[in-house]
């Protein structure tokens, strides 16, 4: 772990988060100084960089880069118990007012308004994985939103992923394709030593209405274009349970109807996940059973979970990398259907 320009290994535990459901990456350290050296130095707001040290590589692999938060202290005898809270270099979007000398683009590519709300922050985009970098045809940021809110509100109205990497920057990219897999498979009775399901409806609805507006002039100004509307249907859903939206940015019968289907199918995607715990923090040659990589999100692993009759593919959407004195090293995954950032989704789904 470093802290500026100083490393400290004096830790109890240390847990990072990484999930698709926010770009943003998190961690928390628990420590204890017993000489009095770490309180003063350790303060938030000071750069941060945790990784794992593997001497079987003879490499440092970074797990976070960012800043720290906050601290809390607790002194207990002669000795400061230390919490440390922190996020990856991304935090300041996640935070801060999205604002550009323009509020507005008109006729601007994808790449080009992300990259001008990023600008202030110093973050690098990597857009190398994008199929596609439409024109949007209009696009205004909202009033007080933060820049990770337009960038996602953006990112949303093209299916498209904004992940940030071990270092912190952003990833715009696509949800992984069979191409895409973990080098193990998950297997209850071997490298599983946790599982949990979890299903709910509790955030699916039956069908879903996306309305939008598009501007029209003389004799095109009329219902078709001030009322328009795109269904999607959960065919999962078997009561009448309706879901009226808005559509973020100007409507075109293609993107409604797009940004319908992308509500309807994450919606399905995330009722339905597992809880995976496994041992250690990195991946392992399914041969040789040699190391190879850290577990990370948006790849594909097959799951096997023979009392549950479960042998099927998911796709990892969070990680948490786990150490303490107690347990070692491990690691948590949220596995859900591989289909649910699906980038070009159909009007009717039923994932479960």
């Amino acid at each position: 772990m470093q802290l500026g320009t100083s490393d400290f290994t004096g830790w109890k535990s240390i847990s990072v988060q990484r999930t698709m459901e926010s770009f943003c990456g998190s961690f928390t350290v628990e420590l204890v100084d017993k000489q009095g050296s770490a309180t003063n130095q350790i303060t938030e707001g000071i750069a941060t960089k945790l990784f794992v040290k593997e001497d079987l590589f003879g490499a440092n692999y970074p797990l976070i880069n960012g800043y720290i938060d906050g601290v809390k202290l607790k002194l207990s005898g002669q000795s400061t118990q230390m919490s440390i809270q922190g996020r990856d270099i991304t935090c300041d979007m996640i935070d801060s007012a999205a604002i550009a000398p323009s509020n507005t683009w008109t006729k601007a590519k994808f790449s080009k308004i992300i990259r001008a709300i990023v600008l202030p922050f110093g973050i690098t985009v990597d857009t190398s994985q994008l199929i596609i970098d439409e024109e949007i045809d209009k696009f205004t940021l909202q009033n007080g939103e933060t820049a990770y809110e337009a960038i996602e509100r953006l990112c949303r109205s093209q299916a498209v992923l904004p992940l940030t990497d071990f270092e912190g920057n952003l990833l715009l990219t696509y949800s992984a394709d069979t191409t895409v897999k973990a080098d193990e498979d998950l297997v209850v009775g071997d490298n599983v030593l946790e599982v949990e399901r979890e299903a709910s409806w509790a955030d699916r609805y039956s069908e879903y209405f996306c309305r939008g507006q598009r501007s029209g002039k003389g004799k095109a100004w009329d219902g078709r274009i001030t009322q328009m509307v795109a269904v999607a249907t959960d065919l999962a859903i078997d009561r009448y349970r309706p879901m009226v939206f808005m559509s973020e940015n100007k409507a075109t019968d293609r993107n409604l109807q797009s940004r319908v289907n992308w509500e309807a199918q994450v919606r399905a995607g995330r009722g339905t996940f597992y809880n995976v715990v496994v041992q250690g923090w990195f991946q392992h040659n399914a041969i040789t059973r040699a190391k190879t990589r850290l577990w990370t999100v948006n790849e594909r692993v097959n799951i096997k979970v023979p009392r549950w009759g479960v042998d099927e593919q998911q796709l990892i959407t969070a990680v948490d990398y786990h150490i303490d004195e107690s347990g070692g090293r491990k690691t948590r995954l949220v596995l859900k259907n591989v289909d649910v950032y699906k980038s070009n989704p159909t009007e009717e789904v039923a994932l479960t």
